[in-house]
């Protein structure tokens, strides 16, 4: 290409720099950034598929992996930029990320609910599929490779890709709603109102927990709305409640040495 020092300058010159894109990078500027050097014109062809493949897996799972790669840059009288390396990382795990295990199992949850996953998954198959991943990403498919590539892991792409976006309103008593164990664990502290005084809620249904925030969305799976009872004169009445509940309040009973004067 046959272009000024100032054109040069502008559009194509590339400083030797590290860079991660990651879960807080936006999405549009990760891919935007992706697709520029793919097509880069200074680039050679082999990095050029592996940007390509960069932006395949961002798209496919922006929730877990990091993409990690090292450039080394140009200048007008040599143009050519090299790709030192690239890494493809599921690190956040190891950083305690217990937002991220909640996001994770509300996600497996409101599909299952929907009909979307045929189980609902345990957050520990979820680490074992995105471990597979990242062994298969270590061999450096190409992007159409990656796209083509069928495993029985496949469901982890939807649990990456749900969009809060389309969710119903946080409010709602809905399937739709991507925040729906939020509102059927405050429905069953509003029901047994001396339980959070007895157990912290982080203790009940944090992410040493999760297990209890599973039972609630199989409770919701079973019965619907009706878990959510109803005001009827003042008072906070849900029907068929021993039904619902008896097992999960005997396992808290036993858990943590509870009667049920403690609950309401």
């Amino acid at each position: 290409m046959d272009i000024s020092k100032e054109e040069f300058e502008e559009s194509y010159h590339i400083k030797s720099e590290t860079t991660v894109i990651d879960y807080t990078t936006p999405k549009k500027q990760a891919v935007a950034k992706l697709e520029w050097l793919a097509s880069f014109p200074y680039l050679e062809e082999d990095a050029k598929e592996k940007f390509l493949l960069a932006e395949e897996v961002v798209n496919e799972f922006p929730l877990s992996f990091s993409v990690k790669f090292k450039l080394v840059g140009n200048s007008f009288e040599n143009k050519e930029v090299k790709l030192d390396y690239m890494d493809f990382n599921y690190d956040r795990p190891q950083k305690k990320d217990s937002n991220y295990e909640i996001d994770i199992v509300n996600r497996i949850g409101v599909l299952w609910l929907n009909d979307k996953l045929d189980d609902m998954y345990d957050i520990g198959d979820y680490y074992k599929a995105i471990y597979r991943y990242q062994d298969y990403l270590y061999t450096f498919p190409t992007a159409e490779e990656l796209k083509d590539y069928e495993t029985e892991d496949d469901w982890v792409k939807l649990v990456e890709q749900l969009d809060y976006n389309d969710s119903s309103p946080k409010d709602e008593k809905s399937k739709d709603n991507y925040y729906i164990i939020d509102l059927l664990i405050e429905n069953y502290y509003s029901y047994n109102n001396l339980l959070k005084s007895s157990v912290d809620s982080e203790k009940l249904f944090g992410f040493n927990s999760l297990e209890n925030r599973y039972e609630m969305i199989r409770i919701f799976k079973e019965y619907g709305n009706d878990v959510f009872g109803k005001e009827n004169d003042d008072n906070y009445v849900i029907n068929n409640y021993e039904e619902m509940f008896a097992e999960f309040d005997k396992k808290i009973m036993e858990e943590y040495n509870l009667a049920q004067k403690d609950f309401r």
